[in-house]
């Protein structure tokens, strides 16, 4: 026969496990809520509400159904035992005692978490002090019950605790240190999950805390497991606290003979041509330093990103790149033979494309504007070579935004090599990607005829070099051949309907003006008033 003793120890055991497995839904859908609370918290977002049920029934949950169970088996199960296995009564007394503080406890936890979320707060106890606040109170509760209940002496236990607990803490000194390091920590909330930080040499995301350690993720993928002592112990920058928003710098070195002005220009151009930097503060550039072959510039700009700045930083570098490629401004070069090399291979490769005349002539331009009905030329090679030695040529990196809609337009571009994404914004902040436009390709042209602003936003998708455009150029073209304005209005005109077609919530006076401004023969007449005012100059025409 199966001892008094053991047997007891059994059966509450068996209590035990199954008030966890039934209330296990229930203190999983509360430890939810608590870790998303926590989280909110630590990102100082507003607190997440949850249904009532959640919060107020999780906690109590368990010591709940162990004092049902156990009130069950008094009931149902005992008198069925024989005497020899009935459990003691101060134990069956001491076992309800101990689980009812534990309830009051945990009952206060659901009320407390609850009456918070009624007052749209977040809860002010970090999980893990919780957590230790619930372990002594725990712990005293057993103690209590064995000392007045079971009328054990706990003096005893309290001296081995105490003896054993300084044995153990010189044995694990520096765990100890980083648990008080962690608590320290979790109180002070000066690094929680969810912050970017730098750590010496490490910069990553906070993916957790606890007692011991610190888990950090950075932006490679590479996790890293860190002692609460060393974060404890290091200046570690926040870059996500209180809010992401960071200043970068950049330096580029640059030709001596070249304007400051025209340089500062196109680097706060090349910075604000990334979405993800911000317009206030507002980007600046300055020189910063003078060395014996250049001047280098630095570069100012701010973004909610630093954290992760790598590929921001070498996109704007590349928007620099084709910035002073379009302006011409030089990017001194060490002197050295391989740079020399690698120069004269850029030459070559320079020299190995096709001349600007020859890429136009095979054209969609030329095939699609230029040239009649039964695919006759309306210009010829000689003007198509005056025209294009008219225009400047000018090259854009992928994502660039070349035309931004509701600017004032004064060029149009013609797209050589690459492609540009044609994108109406809609007033309540949506986007819709009208068309592209690959190699022959006209955009701008609408608001250089017709005097509108920029009815679309037009960017690179890839790489593209274009040729610039402008009214006396567009005036030399039109007076070759007089069916070229009407081959031209016509384009313009079915372009400007489609792209005002996609605004929405236009004003009423601003519609009427642009559907006037689109008809095909006021652009017509706009094109060819345009063309004689600029004649004029030339000595062509009154």
């Amino acid at each position: 026969m199966i001892h008094p003793e053991i047997f007891e120890i059994l059966l509450w055991f068996a209590v035990f496990v199954a008030a966890s497995v039934l209330s296990s839904p229930l203190r999983l859908q509360s430890r939810l809520a608590a870790v998303q609370q926590e989280s909110a918290k630590n990102r100082d977002q507003p607190p997440v509400i949850y249904t009532p049920w959640r919060l107020l029934l999780g906690p109590p949950s368990r010591p709940a159904i162990v004092l049902f169970l156990t009130f069950a088996a008094s009931t149902l199960l005992f008198p069925l035992l024989p005497e020899a296995l009935h459990p003691s009564g101060d134990h069956v007394r001491a076992w309800n005692l101990f689980w009812t503080a534990v309830l009051l406890f945990n009952a206060t936890e659901g009320v407390s978490r609850l009456y918070y979320q009624s007052r749209s707060a977040l809860y002010p106890i970090p999980d893990l002090l919780f957590s230790i606040l619930r372990f002594f109170f725990v712990s005293g509760s057993a103690l209590m019950v064995f000392s007045f209940v079971l009328q054990v002496n706990v003096s005893p236990i309290l001296t081995s605790t105490a003896i054993f607990s300084a044995a153990v803490g010189l044995a694990v000194k520096e765990l100890l240190v980083d648990l008080l390091d962690g608590l320290i920590m979790h109180l002070s909330r000066s690094v929680v999950p969810g912050d970017w930080i730098a750590l010496e040499k490490l910069e990553g995301e906070v993916l957790a805390t606890s007692w011991h350690e610190t888990r950090i993720r950075t932006t490679d993928g590479f996790i890293y497991v860190v002692p609460n002592t060393q974060i404890a112990r290091a200046v570690v920058h926040n870059m996500t606290w209180p809010d992401p928003v960071r200043r970068h710098s950049l330096f580029f070195n640059v030709a001596f003979g070249e304007s400051p002005r025209e340089v500062e220009t196109a680097l706060v151009e090349a910075a604000l041509n990334h979405p993800e930097v911000r317009t206030s503060p507002a980007p600046d550039a300055y020189p910063f330093e003078y060395k014996e072959s250049s001047v280098v510039y630095r570069l100012r700009f701010w973004s909610p990103t630093y954290f992760d700045r790598g590929k921001l930083q070498g996109i704007i570098s590349r928007n620099v790149w084709y910035q002073f490629k379009r302006r011409r401004i030089e990017i001194p070069l060490p002197v050295s033979g391989h740079a020399v090399f690698s120069l004269l291979g850029r030459e070559r490769r320079m020299e190995d494309r096709l001349p600007v005349v020859e890429q136009l002539s095979r054209s969609d331009f030329v095939n699609r504007l230029l040239t009649d009905g039964e695919g006759r030329p309306l210009i010829t090679s000689e003007q198509l070579a005056e025209f294009t030695g008219q225009l400047r040529k000018r090259i854009f990196g992928p994502g660039e935004v070349i035309f931004r809609q509701g600017d004032v337009g004064e060029y149009g571009l013609i797209v050589l090599s690459g492609r540009l994404a044609c994108e109406v914004r809609h007033e309540g902040g949506g986007q819709t990607v009208v068309h592209e436009e690959g190699p022959g390709g006209l955009v701008g042209e609408i608001s250089l005829i017709t005097g509108l602003h920029r009815t679309a936003t037009i960017s690179a998708v890839e790489e593209t070099e274009a040729l610039e455009v402008n009214r006396d150029s567009l005036a030399l073209l039109f007076e070759y051949n007089p069916e070229i304005p009407g081959i031209i209005s016509e384009l313009a005109s079915a372009r400007a309907a489609r792209s005002l077609g996609e605004l929405e919530k236009m004003q009423a006076e601003k519609d009427a003006e642009a559907a006037l401004s689109i008809r095909p023969e006021n652009i017509l007449k706009r094109l060819l008033k345009f063309s004689r005012w600029q004649r004029t100059p030339r000595g062509i025409g009154s």
